[in-house]
């Protein structure tokens, strides 16, 4: 009789939970109990991509030999295997360049965690740009409407750009950032031709791809953009000293995302082309004789009127 009595107190807990599972089956407040209990710290977090995010677990109970970490990637699962120091009712496990959000949990003993996610937010990418490029007044060319999938954009120094930036995910808010060099003078509004030669001397270049980083005497202008829907917003530039450009998105409380840098090439006018022919350099001719002269004139744009001068 002792003995059993024993038995009961010491299981006690155990026979009241197995006849609440009986009696009320449907009661989903019952806890079952494990041997092995595991808390992990912080659960749910959030990344920035190629980040770390490092995990702790507290080990309550039994402690099992080791415990296994299971992840899900947009469908894909694994999972990583750690030894657990018996010394010690801590463990630590470091998810590694983090490129996409996933879920994980952990199992050790008979236990296993809640589900967590670890968001990294997708860096916004650019699925069209539409451009409305209205040239100097000089030039006398018309608005230009162009399309460019791949982000990059050239025109005329001075030319004014009315751009619609189509992204690939909704945001609540978009900024233009323009990646812009101290060294190189705002944009000219006047004809070009009257800047210094080596500003006419050929096309401004901007070698920076995408993934290349600004250099250092390098400023960022903060532009925000008109929202038209979800996932279009509007803005404005004159290719002149800026160098390149980033779409900037924000959604909810998530922290700023930044798109790819793209290029701007701002494109310098050349000088005019001119041709004399008819007469040589050192031709000798009658006095009243009628020479025929011809005269070609070209240039890429702004060439209004050629003259004819003579130095007696």
């Amino acid at each position: 009789g002792g003995g059993g009595g024993a038995f009961w107190m010491f299981k006690r807990e155990h026979f009241t939970r197995s006849a609440l599972r009986i009696f009320q089956p449907f009661n989903n407040k019952i806890q079952p109990i494990y041997r092995t209990v595991l808390t992990v710290e912080p659960g749910n977090a959030q990344s920035a991509p190629g980040g770390d995010v490092v995990i702790q677990i507290k080990i309550e109970g039994v402690k099992p030999e080791q415990l296994v970490i299971q992840r899900n990637v947009a469908g894909t699962r694994s999972s990583d295997e750690i030894p657990v120091n018996p010394k010690s009712d801590l463990v630590q496990y470091t998810f590694k360049n983090l490129d996409h959000s996933l879920t994980y949990w952990v199992k050790g003993g008979d236990y296993s965690s809640p589900s967590y996610e670890i968001e990294v937010p997708t860096p916004p990418q650019l699925n069209l740009v539409k451009a409305t490029l209205n040239y100097p007044e000089y030039t006398k060319v018309a608005p230009q409407k162009i399309e460019s999938s791949g982000g990059d954009l050239e025109a005329l120094i001075g030319t004014r750009a009315k751009l619609t930036f189509i992204l690939d995910q909704p945001a609540d808010q978009a900024f233009l950032l323009l990646e812009k060099v101290p060294s190189i003078p705002p944009a000219a509004t006047q004809n070009p031709k009257s800047l210094p030669a080596d500003r006419q001397a050929g096309k401004i270049q901007n070698p920076k791809s995408e993934n290349e980083s600004a250099p250092a005497a390098a400023n960022i202008q903060r532009i925000e953009l008109k929202k038209e829907i979800a996932t279009e917003f509007s803005g404005e530039i004159i290719f002149g000293d800026a160098l390149s450009y980033q779409v900037e998105i924000q959604q909810g409380k998530k922290p700023p995302q930044p798109s790819s840098r793209y290029r701007l090439r701002v494109l310098a006018d050349q000088a005019p082309q001119l041709m004399l022919s008819g007469l040589g350099k050192q031709s000798e001719v009658q006095m009243g004789a009628v020479v025929p002269l011809k005269v070609t004139a070209s240039d890429d744009y702004g060439l209004t009127e050629a003259g004819l001068f003579s130095r007696k």
